[in-house]
Order: structure tokens, then C-alpha cells, then sequence
């Protein structure tokens, strides 16, 4: 049976036309988008992201790939319109090499150029929260005004370092990535399948009781491991004042990676 990858899944972005021909950022020539993505992938030689993101490397070379499969081919004449804020996925070095995955999914994306989940998660890799909110802020500079601010990556960074705080080589088996991309309910769905077999992640942990409630039966039909924390910033950290939910998701990441 065939392993799938990233040139699979930049085939299925483009099966759904997710940003035409012109929308996907991208370290290509003559790219006129120019926001937090194309600052990781296409950093100048001071800021140095790849010393402190140890992802981003493998990130970039496989990214290119991504794109390639994107641009193959013609788009098809779809009847999805094009979402204005739809993520692109990020993931660890090691993801696709790895037997045991795990994905880690937002709601949806809220911020213009795809800039969501690369501004937020590979800061994640990053031990030092100095160095972290340090290099945020440079990304922060090319992100859209807001909804997203300082305060939010770095709520991000303190619960993943948490839930992963006895495993953090296993930041680099993650797979990053919003859970709704198309607006079309029924849509989703179609392409949810479509990245959950690609992808194929053991465990998945949705930022977000909303997102949890709504895709917890679609989890259980797969037969994948689901856990979910409250989104760290906002509402969703009122929800959840004694971390309960927070620490009962770290519990139930280590004993998945302990079995």
C-alpha cells in the first residue's frame, strides 16, 4: 500500500481549488503574498528562525513539494468557493516517518493569508519563552491586523508546552491544521476524510469544546483517538480556570505515548 505525504495532500488542497491559482503562499518567485508564512519559509539572514525551529528546515523542503502537487495540474471547476481564511498545515520533521501521529487541529482559521496555525505552533518548539515571544513578535508584524496579538500565541505556547512537558521530542511527530476549511458543512466533511486518510493520525486534539462537541462522532466512526483543551486565550480560557481539561489532555497524551 502506497504511504502517503505531503504531495498527497497538496493534490487534495488543489482537488478543492482551496486558494486557486494565485492565493497559496508559497517560497515561489514573483509571490506577492508576503505574510507570516512566507516570513518562515523565506527569512532574512539576521532572525535566523531555523536555529530555534528545528521543523523548519525539513518544513520548507517538504513544503516545496506541497506546492509543486498544488500547481500540477489544472484546478477543477469547483463550486466551493474559495475561502479567505483557510490555514495551511504545518507539521514536525519527523511526522511522516512516524508510526504513532498525532494532530493537533484549531477551529478555523481567523486570520487573512494562512497565517494562523505557522504563526501559532512552531513556536512551540521553541524551550525558551523569552526566544518565543521574541521571534512571535517579529512574525506578529507581518500578520493582518488582528484578531490574534502577542497574548494569544503565547497562551498557545504555555499550553502546549504543558501538555507536552514530559514529551517534548514528540513536537516534532505533530501534523497542525484547522478542523473546518470550507464553510459547506457537507464539503468539510468530504475533506475531512480525505486529510484524516492521508494523514492518518492515531491520536487528534482539537483546540476548542465547540470544535470537540461538533467532530467528536466523526472521530469515533474513524475509530481515532480524540481529546480536546479549551482554547487557551479568550472565552475558552474562562471555561477552564483550574486547567482541568488541560491537564486531563496532557494525562491522556502521555499515556498515549507511553502504550
Amino acid at each position: 500500500m502506497k504511504k502517503l505525504d505531503y504531495v498527497d495532500l497538496g493534490n487534495l488542497f488543489r482537488e478543492y481549488s482551496m486558494w486557486g491559482n494565485s492565493y497559496l503562499p508559497r517560497s515561489y518567485p514573483n509571490n506577492k503574498q508576503q505574510g507570516v508564512l512566507w516570513e518562515l519559509l523565506n527569512p532574512s539572514e539576521n532572525k535566523n528562525y531555523k536555529r530555534y525551529i528545528k521543523s523548519l528546515d525539513s518544513y520548507c523542503q517538504n513544503y516545496q513539494n506541497f506546492c509543486g502537487a498544488y500547481y500540477a495540474n489544472p484546478f477543477r471547476s469547483s463550486k466551493i468557493e474559495k475561502p479567505k481564511y483557510t490555514c495551511v498545515p504545518y507539521w514536525g520533521k519527523d511526522f511522516w516517518k512516524e508510526k504513532k501521529r498525532i494532530a493537533i487541529c484549531a477551529q478555523k482559521s481567523l486570520n487573512r493569508g494562512s497565517a494562523s496555525i505557522p504563526l501559532y505552533f512552531p513556536l512551540c518548539e521553541i524551550k525558551s519563552w523569552e526566544k518565543a515571544f521574541e521571534i512571535g513578535l517579529k512574525l506578529n508584524e507581518k500578520q493582518p491586523p488582528k484578531p490574534f496579538g502577542w497574548h494569544s500565541f503565547m497562551m498557545v505556547w504555555i499550553a502546549m508546552r504543558f501538555i507536552f512537558s514530559k514529551n517534548f521530542s514528540y513536537l516534532q511527530q505533530v501534523y497542525y491544521s484547522d478542523i473546518e476549511k470550507l464553510d459547506n458543512k457537507s464539503a468539510n466533511t468530504e475533506f475531512l476524510e480525505k486529510e484524516v486518510k492521508i494523514i492518518n493520525p492515531d491520536l487528534t486534539i482539537l483546540f476548542g469544546k465547540t470544535s470537540h462537541d461538533k467532530f467528536e462522532s466523526f472521530f469515533k466512526q474513524k475509530k481515532r483517538e480524540l481529546s480536546f483543551i479549551y482554547f487557551p486565550c479568550g472565552q475558552g480560557a474562562n471555561n477552564d480556570l483550574q486547567a482541568e481539561q488541560l491537564e486531563k489532555c496532557k494525562n491522556k497524551l502521555c499515556q498515549f505515548l507511553e502504550d
